[in-house]
């Protein structure tokens, strides 16, 4: 079958705006926002390799001569710049053994040096060792000694702080700055890699989890993030409030995301946010947790400003079973209701799976309450759309709910060549369904769809 044209009167196309106006306010309820309420501070170019780990207290075994001799770091003082650190420690089997240290953690490895000061005073270790994803601790030591061993937990991230502030909160993250090419653990942190202008890199062939509101965020500057794993951002467990996204560009960002997995996140997949922000992405596999009651997830987002192009990439299993006015979707575009419009997006060639909305398109006008009039021009393309079941039963008005292959609210936007099949996408009125679904008041152009 092809769709021509969907119409509705003036009359209900309002009414359907205003309703989709709330379904998109719950949406896309992740404090996005612009320049209010945010502080970059300015950090020195030691944070571009950061110490990473910070020592704690904890035991500390040397195997001098094939046997083991065990001993404890007592305290520990760590310089969060530089990683240098220093301490004190004594020997388990006779206290009289008293010892000071100084050394230094660099990312994931450490050196120090020992030096006795009690019975056997200026006897001297030197060591040099790794730290391991769960903080124990291992290496070489010199002298009349082989190795030595700390257990689980003698290390711990530290989370620096970077000047980007959401819901009254200097966030802090496990890196800023610098390339990530491995697995960077940013557990008990709020963002893993944070960038801006002053500290710039790319995510390359990396594996970023653990933050609870951001795994990788461009604040205004040039990166790539490509051929990486980006999960396990949220909350633990993951809950209803607005945080929790995998990779994050705003204030003017721009770069290429492409080639990623993205899953496990608790608000949203890949969001491009803000005036000025041009993105590129790409071939990525993006997957939402599924039907769930207690967030509505998006997994490709552009809104307020934001613009560029979101080709070939596979979106799934964003759907949402609450109620509030509140839908999922696959891939998004918003603007309007008081923030700068996003113009000019391409969406072409995705593969969207199991979305309660398939594709989002809409730019509305300050008031909220219809179509934006400046010109849009969206370009929605050859995507394939589908839709198993109804899920969404009683998000849109607390009694019923909202599925859509594609939703469009603009002005120009040029709607053509889509695929869209499947139950969950086959027009009824309870849930409210719509293969398309469009306020056609605006120039918009739907030609060559089949469902």
């Amino acid at each position: 079958m092809r769709l021509s044209y969907y119409k509705y009167s003036l009359k209900h196309g309002v009414q359907k705006i205003k309703t989709r106006t709330a379904i998109m306010l719950s949406v896309i309820g992740l404090a996005l926002g612009g320049g209010a309420g945010m502080s970059l501070l300015a950090f020195s170019s030691a944070h571009a390799a950061t110490p990473g780990w910070q020592l704690n207290p904890s035991a500390i075994v040397f195997t001098c001569g094939g046997a083991p001799y065990g001993h404890h770091l007592n305290t520990v003082s760590e310089n969060q710049s530089t990683g240098d650190f220093t301490g004190t420690g004594s020997y388990n089997a006779d206290s009289s053994y008293t010892w000071n240290a100084t050394g230094n953690v660099s990312d994931s490895n450490i050196t120090f040096q020992i030096v006795y000061t009690g019975t056997n005073a200026g006897y001297t270790l030197n060591g040099v060792g790794t730290i391991a994803s769960d903080g124990s601790v291992s290496g070489t030591v010199d002298g009349n000694c082989e190795s030595f061993t700390m257990p689980a937990g003698s290390a711990t991230h530290y989370c620096l702080p970077t000047g980007f502030v959401r819901d009254g909160i200097d966030l802090t993250a496990r890196q800023i700055g610098g390339d990530v090419t491995g697995t960077l653990d940013a557990t008990g942190c709020n963002i893993g890699v944070y960038y801006n202008s002053a500290h710039t890199g790319n995510v390359t062939g990396a594996t970023v989890f653990g933050a609870n509101y951001f795994g990788v965020v461009n604040d205004g500057t040039s990166v790539d993030v490509t051929n990486s794993t980006v999960r396990n951002i949220g909350e633990v467990p993951f809950n209803g409030t607005q945080h929790g996204v995998g990779v994050y560009y705003t204030n003017g960002a721009t770069g290429t995301i492409s080639g990623n997995t993205v899953n496990l996140y608790q608000k949203g997949g890949i969001v491009a946010n803000g005036d000025g922000t041009v993105v590129t992405v790409s071939h990525n596999t993006v997957t939402g947790l599924g039907p769930k009651d207690f967030i509505a997830q998006n997994g490709i987002q552009v809104s307020r400003g934001a613009t560029g192009s979101v080709n070939l990439n596979t979106v799934s299993d964003n759907e949402y079973t609450g109620a509030n006015f509140a839908s999922s979707g696959g891939i998004l575009v918003f603007g309007g209701c008081g923030t700068p419009v996003s113009a000019h997006v391409e969406i072409g060639n995705n593969t969207v799976t199991n979305n309660d909305v398939g594709i989002y398109a809409v730019n509305y006008n300050d008031d909220c309450d219809g179509p934006t009039n400046v010109w849009t021009r969206v370009n929605v393309h050859n995507n394939v759309i589908s839709k198993d079941s109804d899920t969404n039963v009683s998000g849109w008005d607390g009694s019923i709910g909202y599925q859509a292959g594609i939703d469009d609210v603009g002005k120009g936007d040029n709607i053509h060549n889509n695929k869209i099949s499947g139950a969950g996408y086959t027009q009824q009125t309870n849930p409210v369904v719509y293969p398309i679904d469009t306020t056609m008041t605006s120039k918009e152009k739907v030609h060559n769809n089949t469902f």
